[in-house]
């Protein structure tokens, strides 16, 4: 909103969607599973991004499917489970 200059009606039609949702706060227990999700990808040769590694250790640590259009992106993190294109119905 700051980036694109948003007006008052924007932002606020914004913070009206925004509201329907419950912010997910990051405790010890999904930090100790990011840093496993981190490390085990670059130990495999294959890196996730910072913010990729805690969308999916929020994902394994609610036990829910995140959906993305990127599947490679998480391909070193076994034990998630992705909604892709390609499997959504």
């Amino acid at each position: 909103m700051e980036a694109k200059n948003w007006g008052a009606s924007r932002r606020d039609l914004m913070h009206r969607f925004l509201a329907r949702f419950t912010p997910l706060l990051p405790d010890t227990e999904t930090a100790r599973v990011w840093a496993r999700i981190k490390c085990g990808s670059e130990k495999k040769g294959k890196p996730i991004s910072f913010a990729d590694a805690w969308i999916a250790a929020a994902a394994v640590q609610l036990n829910v499917p995140p959906a993305t259009h990127n599947a490679r992106d998480y391909a070193a993190v076994e034990s998630l489970v992705l909604l892709t294109a390609a499997t959504t119905p």
